[in-house]
């Protein structure tokens, strides 16, 4: 299933810094965050350089509440490693360009605020969110109109003017500006597939054009000399003026506002280097632009550039013999012509592809070791009605297909068939449990398409720091209701429970994977608190439990052994279920399950110490264990009740209570074990996946990250000494 998980660089105390910033505070005591929402961003997919974020907070300072809505704009780290000018663009260069302008404030906005930025170890910036500003990205499948284009073009212009008389103030600022990055040419691996593939496809298509042959040659013949055409362009000492260009000028790069009455656009900012106006000119006119603008109105609108120019540059007293004449203007756009024909032949193609069906690679290394996970996007009409739709795809690893699971016949037959039990005399079906499968297979590959529950408004919680009560609550519930339900499909359909695969511990820790969490974790622990204070004897009853958790684990998992059985969720720990939140509160209000791999019929003991081990707060766990089990109590209970389940087969508190404990066994392995890799920060996975458990020196390697976690040492503080006192160590 999607999981939608931050970067591990964003939390609460980064905005709270951001937000101290924009109000000009030092003063962190007058400060409170009262919500923070973060959401991936629809952006995403549509840039290549970095990850997007909104966040929504709202928060009181010296005792006002305020709410803001800003982006958090994270580079990938191998576009960051390349170098760029945004740094210093949006906390010098911008705002002092803006203040070269006078007039109104909004009249010269000219970029989004920075309120916060990095570039030393990894590339962050928070920025306001132009939204909320009345600000919109136009339609880049369509093209500008030229009442569009008109305002980009006047915009760009001043940006340009500014940029000028910025240059005169500050020329050694503007001198520190990185150089374009056409200036080496096609040089990296992304800008050669962009430039040559391009040149080259060009050249392949339009062989068979009518009155269009004799090109194809000539388009093919620009390859070994792009390099230095290029260079030449962006080479400022061959302009006659230069501007700070924007260098990326087409239509996602860009942001409209629109007037209240009509609906027209009357504004428009920018999402750079030193060089000719010609570059940004070109870039705009052929990759942003309807055809019949760019055929018909090309001249008119640099005319409107060249005017716009001249009148901000006058405004401002520029030197009157230093201001561009239009013939300079025209000669630096006829000799940047070769952008243009760039853009045209490989970048627009890029720009003006429909969305009508995106994949997207959703899961990460560290961050799911079974599958992998796309998220598709598509626009498809049916009986002549338009309509969107976001999946996810979930391709199963072959190593672990071939192991084989529950999930298909979960997704196809059970599942659907319980929620239909929690639904038996309920109007409105409130009790979904997981998304629903349009299409699955597992004969030679195994996948499933499913519905995407972020578009539901369903979201991972941070696995990093755990879950606090109100989460932990909802969850309880959740996965009572789901073992009622399983309990209640069990007595109308036996044969089909019957035939589901047993727990993947049913033959104790027999693969790989399993032997390497398994017998890897025990052996770690018990060689890490051999040196801790208080801990030191414990070391060798838990190396004790080694040569003994395969007889015993086997024995928890036999449905023969437990009072009463439920189907289990298998895996039940943070990223395998997802929380929808109230709009206001911004408190959960229900949570999903996903990934049912690992589903199996046995003691509902299992899903409560896995949860309970993998997903809470260390304070949740330590103060609030009876509170979630008596929860989970009585929402099963209840839930039983309601479907009117026999009586006398409804489960006692009691036998819930001996459930969990006979099944301790896995809440000590878990807090060991699985709670280490669980927690481990996004930026310390880089790398982890499925096949690194064969690889003992990569494993040793990544175990000194796993439980040199504050959170995973903490807790095993305390865990350690609960399993002695209940004699499990």
């Amino acid at each position: 299933m999607s999981k939608f998980e931050l970067s591990h660089l964003l939390n609460e105390e980064l905005i709270k810094c951001a937000l101290l910033n924009y109000h000009n505070s030092n003063n962190s005591s007058a400060f409170k965050i009262k919500a923070c929402e973060f959401k991936l961003s629809p952006a995403n997919g549509e840039n290549f350089c970095s990850e997007i974020y909104l966040v929504k907070v709202k928060y009181e300072i010296n005792g006002n509440v305020e709410q803001k809505s800003l982006i958090a704009k994270i580079l990938i780290p191998e576009i960051a490693d390349l170098g760029s000018n945004e740094f210093l663009m949006l906390n010098t260069i911008l705002p002092g360009m803006e203040q070269c302008l006078t007039g109104a404030e909004n009249d010269n906005k000219l970029h989004a605020k920075c309120l916060l930025s990095e570039s030393d170890k990894e590339e962050f910036y928070i920025l306001e969110n132009l939204n909320s500003l009345g600000y919109y990205c136009a339609d880049r499948c369509k093209g500008l109109d030229y009442e569009h284009a008109e305002i980009v073009i006047k915009k760009i212009a001043k940006f340009h003017a500014a940029s000028m008389i910025y240059a005169k103030k500050f020329p050694d600022i503007v001198q520190s500006l990185l150089n374009s990055g056409f200036e080496k040419g096609a040089c990296d691996e992304v800008s050669q597939v962009i430039t040559y593939g391009g040149f080259e496809y060009v050249s392949d298509m339009i062989k068979n054009w009518p009155t269009y042959e004799n090109l194809s040659q000539k388009v093919r013949s620009i390859i070994p000399k792009y390099n230095g055409l290029a260079y030449e362009v962006v080479n400022s000492k061959n302009s006659i003026f230069n501007v700070i260009n924007h260098g990326d000028l087409w239509v996602n790069n860009f942001l409209y506002k629109y007037s209240e009455d009509k609906g027209r656009p009357t504004d428009v900012l920018f999402n750079c280097f030193w060089g000719s106006c010609g570059v940004d000119i070109n870039w705009f006119l052929n990759s942003s632009l309807e055809l019949k603008v760019l055929s018909e109105k090309r001249l008119q609108l640099i005319e409107c550039y060249y005017e716009a120019l001249t009148a901000t540059l006058k405004k401002e007293n520029y030197p009157q013999l230093e201001i561009p004449s239009k013939e300079d203007v025209l000669m630096e756009i006829k000799r940047c012509e070769f952008i243009g024909f760039y853009i045209a032949l490989c970048e627009f193609p890029m720009f003006a592809l429909e969305r009508s069906c995106e994949f997207k690679l959703s899961s990460a290394n560290g961050e799911n070791f079974c599958s992998e996970i796309y998220q598709v996007d598509v626009q498809y009409e049916m009986n002549g009605n338009d309509e969107r739709k976001s999946f996810i795809v979930k391709l199963m690893i072959p190593e672990i297909a071939e192991i084989g699971s529950n999930e298909e016949e979960m997704f196809n037959t059970v599942l659907p068939a319980m929620e239909e039990c929690l639904n038996a005399g309920e109007s409105d079906n409130e009790n979904k449990l997981h998304a629903k499968c349009l299409i699955s297979e597992r004969n030679k590959e195994e996948y499933y398409v499913l519905e995407n529950l972020n578009s539901l408004g369903y979201f991972c919680a941070d696995r990093i720091k755990g879950l606090d009560l109100e989460h932990a609550l909802i969850l309880m519930k959740k996965i009572a209701k789901f073992h009622a339900a399983s309990m209640i499909f069990a007595k109308k359909f036996p044969d089909v429970v019957s035939s589901l695969r047993g727990s993947h511990f049913e033959k104790g820790a027999s693969d790989v994977i399993a032997e390497a969490i398994t017998f890897g974790g025990f052996e770690y622990v018990s060689n890490m608190i051999k040196n801790w204070p208080s801990y030191e004897y414990l070391s060798q009853r838990v190396q004790a439990v080694i040569p003994k958790f395969n007889n015993m684990v086997m024995e928890v998992v036999n449905s023969r052994n437990s009072k009463f059985n439920v189907i289990n969720h298998g895996d039940l720990w943070v990223n395998n279920f997802l929380y929808k939140y109230d709009c206001n509160s911004n408190k959960p209000i229900d949570v999903l399950f996903v990934d049912f791999q690992n589903c199996f019929w046995g003691s509902c003991g299992f899903d409560i110490n896995w949860f309970l081990n993998t997903s809470l707060e260390l304070q949740v766990l330590k103060d609030k264990r009876q509170q979630l089990i008596q929860t989970y109590y009585v929402q099963l209970k209840e839930t039983l009740e309601k479907q009117n389940y026999p009586k006398a087969e409804i489960p006692y508190l009691e036998d819930v209570l001996m459930e969990i404990q006979r099944c301790e066994l896995i809440g000590l392995y878990t807090s060991l074990c699985e709670l280490p890799i669980v927690a481990l920060e996004k930026s310390k996975s880089q790398g982890f996946d499925c096949n690194t458990f064969g690889q003992p020196e990569k494993m040793k390697k990544i175990r000194v990250l796993m439980y040199d976690n504050p959170r995973v040492k903490e807790t095993l503080e305390h865990t350690l000494k609960y399993y002695e006192e209940i004699n499990m160590l």
